[in-house]
């Protein structure tokens, strides 16, 4: 079967904390070919003193030392990073190598270089596992969905399954474009898909697939206030089909409750789902700041889990 081309960007660094993305990748996607990978390392920038030309020879000799350092190590983390790759089942000739010397924030370096590249996604481990470490240590998540509103993102924490999907679905077009994200990059493998809907609306929990629409999932559909709903969630299962996933592999879900993160991840965890999709827009106002806060309750609490999030 020929597959479609995919392109991902991954930020790499000294920790090796990216292994864990390349390793999602490398379960998700058995057939590799068609895939391309695109190292990104950021090497650290020189000490304001050495910018330009120094004024003496023993501040030359200094910085040329120096620039050879740090090749030397770009080299041995570029090449350890290949050979992860390879050893995972990686063509060589799938890998790419972008080196920029530091200027801005890393997230802020990567997103620049994903639209450039138009990859598919950009994938990162995801190193804060509180809010009080994100306090702490300094949460690099709200940095990456400020910058990267073009390329999706996937957090990848622990070691996800790669069984089914979760994909929450909102009623805004941002949910659409998490789906169409979804079913592109799904519909090559196996992975079995539910649209999850929370919505206050609900008496109890509906789980249903989308042929064979149980009865209690119709009456809610034709409720005259749940229509904007249905007009989405019937969408989201044409995008996927449209997209080459066979109705058999999507499921709708209805969840009754108000708390959107918590319900999504609930109910990834007690059917486990390995990957849970989210469409994050531009916070804007009151209710931009609640957006955000879901998408951002979500990846924090996230364990075993991959987020996709689609701007």
């Amino acid at each position: 079967m020929e597959y479609l081309p995919k392109a991902f960007l991954i930020p790499i660094d000294d920790s090796e904390a990216y292994l864990k993305s390349l390793e999602f990748l490398s379960i998700l996607y058995p057939e590799k070919d068609h895939l391309t990978l695109i190292l990104n390392y950021i090497e650290p920038s020189l000490a304001p003193v050495y910018k330009g030309t120094p004024s003496t020879a023993e501040m030359r000799e200094k910085k040329k030392n120096l620039l050879a350092e740090r090749r030397e190590k770009t080299k041995f983390i570029l090449d350890n990073a290949r050979r992860k790759l390879i050893e995972l089942g990686f063509p060589e000739e799938t890998v790419q190598e972008h080196v920029q010397e530091k200027q801005l924030s890393v997230a802020h370096h990567a997103c620049r270089l994903a639209d450039m590249k138009k990859v598919d996604a950009v994938v990162v481990p995801k190193k804060i596992t509180s809010a009080l470490e994100g306090f702490l240590k300094g949460n690099p998540t709200p940095e990456l969905l400020h910058h990267c509103l073009v390329s999706p993102i996937w957090f990848v924490e622990g070691k996800p399954s790669v069984e089914s999907a979760v994909i929450c679905v909102g009623t805004e077009n941002a949910s659409l474009r998490a789906v169409d994200h979804a079913g592109f990059m799904l519909a090559e493998t196996k992975v079995s898909v539910d649209l999850v809907h929370v919505t206050p609306r609900a008496s109890r929990m509906i789980v249903s697939g989308v042929e064979n629409r149980t009865d209690e999932l119709k009456r809610w559909m034709e409720g005259s206030k749940n229509r904007e709903a249905k007009t989405f969630l019937e969408e989201s299962v044409k995008i996927l089909i449209d997209a080459g996933l066979v109705p058999e592999r999507i499921r709708i879900a209805l969840i009754p409750g108000k708390k959107v993160a918590d319900s999504v991840i609930s109910y990834a965890r007690s059917n486990k789902a390995g990957i849970i999709v989210v469409g994050h827009s531009k916070p804007g106002g009151t209710w931009g700041f609640l957006k955000s806060s879901i998408t951002e309750k979500i990846i924090t609490s996230s364990r075993d889990l991959s987020i996709w999030v689609n701007q």
